[in-house]
């Protein structure tokens, strides 16, 4: 004799989600089933079992996607490292580390590395896992008998680093560097993105501290407006960083203007290095 039968889909296990549809007519299948279960009407919906209890719950929470396991991971960095072999970009790997790539390698050209640092965004952007685990790809990748990579400092954080070891990626990230902004305003200059896109990811995995952002003028021009200058090119950066996805929270911009030089000859080359923006991990 046929009995009813609840229908539907889920894992009976403690915090899973059950997705109810109406009570049904079984198939001859359950023929083997116990002989006193009994079918009990409860509304279409989302349920979540735990404690031997459903209870209601959301369409949202039921087809939340699970965190991304570290095998999966694993997976797609190598195979996206091959796809660039094959294509003829052996000397990249991947560093990943929380939502945080950084492409790293020596290229023999800057042209090479460019066209190397292209091909594996795309490669990330075509791949669905590496696509929803990442939220920056920055770039590491050096160009022989130039210079390392911009991003090199990040691919050494771990994705629990302590204040000194993010500290100590700013300073070398910024080392020989500085953001470049047009002339006498705010607007970051393009060729400085891949610097601060370095620091938003170093930013990212040192999201357990705060930074402050510190804008810094040379002694040209008047105090009053050399301080706002400054305040609003801190504030431009913290806004760069937050667009890519730096908690509002652990930022705070100050400009101080020509207030803290650390060369105070008046000459072009006092004035490049007293024109800076210096991260600084801060006490809680």
């Amino acid at each position: 004799m046929d009995r009813q039968t609840k229908t539907g889909l889920g894992i009976l296990a403690a915090g899973c989600v059950l997705v109810v549809s109406a009570c049904g007519q079984s198939t001859s299948s359950d023929a083997a089933a116990t002989s006193n279960s009994r079918c009990v009407d409860i509304p279409d919906g989302y349920y979540l079992f735990t404690d031997g209890k459903f209870s209601p719950t959301s369409q949202e929470l039921a087809l939340e996607e699970a965190p991304e396991v570290t095998q999966a991971q694993v997976a797609w960095t190598h195979d996206i490292e091959n796809d660039l072999a094959v294509a003829g970009f052996d000397w990249i790997t991947l560093d990943v580390s929380g939502p945080v790539a950084t492409v790293i390698g020596t290229a023999p050209t800057a042209a090479i590395k460019q066209a190397g640092l292209d091909a594996a965004e795309a490669a990330i952007q075509a791949d669905r896992q590496a696509r929803l685990s990442i939220r920056l790809v920055v770039d590491g990748i050096g160009v022989e008998g130039v210079a390392p990579g911009v991003g090199a400092a990040v691919a050494n954080l771990s994705e629990t680093p302590t204040p000194e070891a993010c500290q100590a990626a700013f300073e070398a990230t910024m080392e020989g560097r500085n953001i470049e902004f047009q002339t006498e305003n705010s607007s970051i200059s393009p060729p400085s993105t891949g610097l601060l896109d370095a620091i938003a990811g170093a930013a990212l995995l040192c999201s357990d501290y705060r930074v402050e952002i510190g804008a810094h003028t040379d002694a040209r021009g008047a105090d009053s407006y050399n301080l706002r200058l400054s305040q609003e090119r801190a504030d431009a950066v913290r806004a760069y960083l937050l667009d890519k996805g730096v908690s509002g929270d652990k930022l705070t911009a100050v400009g101080y203007g020509e207030t803290r030089p650390i060369d105070r000859e008046q000459t072009s080359e006092a004035y490049a290095r007293n024109r800076r923006t210096e991260f600084n991990i801060q006490p809680d």
